[in-house]
């Protein structure tokens, strides 16, 4: 899922002017990530997954057969690439993905007091966007809690969104799977009530 936000950026129109900024919680997936930008050419993505492996041997860990060459989503995911730009368009996204300022935090998005010191680095332009895939879904967000605090911390983390720009687009998913595609922070806490 990865590059779902390069589906989002190619969908809205970006420049060299974007600022991307990745929040994880996993130092480790963070480094991944922008040893990729930084390193890999755009091309024949398995073999650079095969080169990840070799040179973050805790992705194994972490992934076990999943994400790597053999393992079909992830073959999935690729294909479904092959639908969405050619292979010059890809280049050519990729290589401007690249000059895009980057910013890297680790930060558990359900620590609201750490999400909100990153966003209060940045502006909150008019045009902006926030994927947060299934991070409030995955069972580390609600493993020890009741199906009301992992909604209630769902709610928190989209007010804290809301507070900070309520036009703010948000792609994502809560603990109970309702998805956000592309609506506002504001609509999606009105839903989430």
């Amino acid at each position: 899922s990865g590059f779902y936000i390069n589906y989002i950026l190619q969908d809205a129109g970006f420049d060299n002017n974007t600022i991307v900024n990745h929040i994880d919680i996993s130092k480790s997936s963070l480094a991944v990530r922008k040893y990729t930008i930084e390193h890999w050419d755009g091309e024949d993505y398995l073999s650079w997954l095969d080169h990840l492996y070799d040179k973050f041997p805790l992705l194994t860990v972490f992934n076990g057969k999943q994400f790597r060459r053999g393992h079909r989503p992830t073959h999935n995911v690729l294909e479904h690439m092959d639908t969405k730009w050619t292979k010059s368009q890809w280049q050519e996204h990729w290589k401007n993905y690249q000059k895009c300022k980057h910013n890297y935090y680790v930060c558990n998005l359900g620590d609201t007091s750490a999400l909100k010191k990153i966003l209060a680095e940045h502006r909150a332009y008019d045009s902006s966007v926030f994927w947060y895939n299934g991070a409030l879904k995955r069972q580390p967000a609600n493993v020890n809690k009741t199906s009301n605090q992992s909604h209630q911390n769902a709610k928190r983390f989209i007010d804290t969104l809301v507070n900070y720009n309520p036009e703010l687009l948000v792609y994502g998913s809560d603990h109970c799977c309702n998805t956000f595609n592309g609506i506002t922070s504001k609509q999606a806490l009105e839903q989430m009530a």
